[in-house]
């Protein structure tokens, strides 16, 4: 895990130099606080800040090999020992026992397309030997970020794994992307490569950007998932072979030099990393699990004791309170780049804190919603399609989402799959009594519902599928963006194992019938039956982390946060009406979606200075 940043110069004039790079690391320093280096390649200045995971020693980078090209590297390659042992029987001689060299070594034989073979949570930049040509790439789900912008008018493209690293390349004063703002408060996540800053760009899960000396850029994927559903095979037979996937996964994902945690939430995903996880190195491994003091709908630690206990974790309970909210949200808002997705990024901040004093890699079970249909959203676009949803007769588990489901059946025009689910995502409702005339204007040229229908576009016929892939493309990256935010604010590495490509490959590859057929994630659970207590795959009432922010906004914490939003910026740059912070308050019953959203941007405007 690390952070890089780096200039590449494809116009006229003088190579950069170490030294303009040096800016963007300090501003990314715990994001690596074990080394920082820089060096020119060419055309290119490649820096890196280091969190030391594999040969603590010898990973040095940028990296380059004789006669070979160079690497700056974040992330790490979970399979690194195969493709070592494969390439030196090709004749590669290494020198250090890093994954960062095999890396190197792929890129500079095989290149790109070695990416869709390897097992990992990456983005890079690549210089190549021969062209001199950059190379950007990120790993196919989003795990690890990459920013980048280009200067046509001094010839080159910069890029970092942070905004804060990126800025202080560009040196130019930061203006708010008007669309992109818009996009962020219908959907609270990106639909495309837009970031909240004018020009600056996000490399797209899954895909490579390169620049070569004449300065055409162009950005291609390596890896696309293929929904190909195989007739045949009984549901006993996709969990074997998922279980297997999954042990395999989970194997790579322990391999560090440096301590190695686990967080547990109870519900299945996370449990079922941790019971694969503790198969595989023993009883005793650290697991954090955050709750909250506000009842039994906050706290889910009954479910997270059970598991540790019949798994045998070390269990450590991290109590997340009103005050760690006031302490905590401005330096979270900095940290989320702006606001991306809803609360939950809280008590994984203060989770994180607690585990980063123990830990430095943390297993999670990011993923498996997206991939095997794990929201209620996925049920009740199901029962929708076959005309079998009655927002009055609910099955288990559903029955808190009648709201959802009435909204859902709506006769307002709303016809097929892509419609409804387009209710289900789309949270861009009920803003007219609190945005001020500027956000107005820009949700007034923002066609959500074009913009949903461009994502959601393609991959496969099948309903479930489109679900799925869609949020798997969109979602997840914003799910893992805050991932690795948070954990790298504490300079820890999260890694997501239930993402191997292999698992999700596996999972494109099961008929929906099997994989879903209306039950949450049901061939993972299948999977599960062995290995993860019956009690937790059992579960029909778990909950997704839920934070009381509509509890503490009508409480303890109202004056405060009416405060930090009538101060703000949002009211004077016409983001908000004059009465919004008020109103916002007052409606923030439930997840508090909306109030959460502009109390993060009104917090990272403040202290970045962002503008309009």
């Amino acid at each position: 895990m690390c952070g890089i940043a780096g200039i590449y110069r494809y116009g006229e004039g003088v190579a950069p130099g170490e030294g303009e790079v040096i800016p963007a690391l300090l501003a990314m320093a715990h994001r690596g606080p074990d080394a920082t280096g820089a060096g020119r390649f060419g055309r290119a200045v490649l820096g890196n800040c280091r969190l030391a995971i594999i040969d603590l020693e010898g990973g040095v980078q940028p990296m380059s090999a004789p006669g070979g090209g160079a690497l700056t590297f974040n992330g790490e390659i979970h399979d690194y020992r195969e493709h070592r042992e494969r390439l030196s029987a090709a004749g590669v001689v290494f020198r250090t026992a890093s994954d960062t060299e095999v890396l190197l070594a792929l890129l500079d034989r095989e290149g790109i397309d070695a990416l869709a073979r390897v097992h990992g949570i990456f983005a890079f930049a690549h210089i190549a030997a021969h062209s001199g040509a950059l190379t950007l790439a990120r790993d196919p789900f989003g795990a690890k970020p990459l920013l980048y912008a280009v200067d046509p008018a001094r010839g080159e493209i910069r890029f970092a794994s942070e905004l804060a690293g990126l800025l202080a390349l560009c040196g130019d004063a930061p203006r708010i992307d008007r669309c992109a703002l818009a996009e962020r408060v219908a959907f609270q996540f990106p639909q495309g490569d837009r970031t909240l800053i004018e020009g600056v760009r996000m490399i797209p899960p899954g895909h490579a950007l390169t620049v070569g000396a004449d300065g055409v850029v162009s950005i291609r994927p390596y890896l696309e998932v293929s929904f190909a559903p195989e007739e045949g095979r009984s549901a006993e037979e996709w969990a074997e072979e998922l279980q297997d996937e999954l042990r395999r996964a989970v194997r790579e994902a322990l391999r560090a030099d440096v301590p190695v945690g686990l967080t547990l939430s109870g519900g299945i995903d996370s449990t079922l990393v941790a019971a694969l996880a503790a198969e595989e190195a023993g009883p005793g491994l650290p697991a954090f699990t955050g709750y909250f003091l506000e009842g039994p709908a906050y706290d889910e630690r009954q479910y997270a004791r059970v598991a540790a206990r019949e798994i045998g974790l070390d269990l450590i309970e991290v109590p997340i309170t009103p005050d760690d909210l006031l302490r905590n949200i401005r330096r979270l808002a900095v940290a989320l780049e702006g606001p991306m997705a809803g609360p939950g990024s809280l008590p994984q901040l203060v989770t994180d804190a607690r585990a980063g004093e123990q830990v430095t890699v943390i297993l999670t079970g990011h993923g498996a919603d997206e991939t095997f249909g794990g929201y209620a959203r996925h049920r009740l676009a199901w029962l929708a399609d076959r005309d079998a949803l009655d927002p009055d007769a609910l099955p288990d588990g559903l029955k808190a989402y009648r709201p959802l489901a009435l909204h859902l059946l709506a006769d307002d025009g709303a016809r097929g799959s892509e419609d409804r689910f387009f209710r289900l995502v789309h949270r861009g409702v009920d803003l007219d009594p609190i945005v001020g005339p500027e956000l107005a204007d820009a949700l007034g040229r923002f066609d959500a519902r074009a913009a949903f229908a461009r994502a959601f576009a393609g991959v496969s016929r099948d309903p479930f599928h489109r679900m799925v892939s869609y949020e798997r493309r969109h979602l997840l990256p914003a799910l893992l963006h805050v991932e690795d935010r948070v954990g790298m604010a504490h300079s820890i590495e999260s890694r997501v194992p239930l993402l191997s490509p292999r698992i999700v490959s596996l999972a494109a590859r099961i008929p929906p019938e099997i994989a879903f057929g209306g039950e949450l994630k049901r061939i993972l659970k299948r999977a599960a039956r062995g290995v993860a207590p019956d009690a937790l795959i059992d579960r029909r009432d778990k909950m997704g982390f839920p934070v009381p922010l509509g509890l503490w906004a009508a409480g303890p914490l109202r004056d405060r946060l009416l405060t930090l939003l009538r101060d703000g910026p949002l009211v004077s740059a016409r983001i908000l009406d004059e009465g919004a912070p008020q109103r916002l308050l007052d409606g923030a019953g439930g997840h508090g979606r909306h109030l959460w959203f502009f109390l993060v941007l009104s917090e990272w405007m403040a202290a970045t200075g962002v503008r309009l």
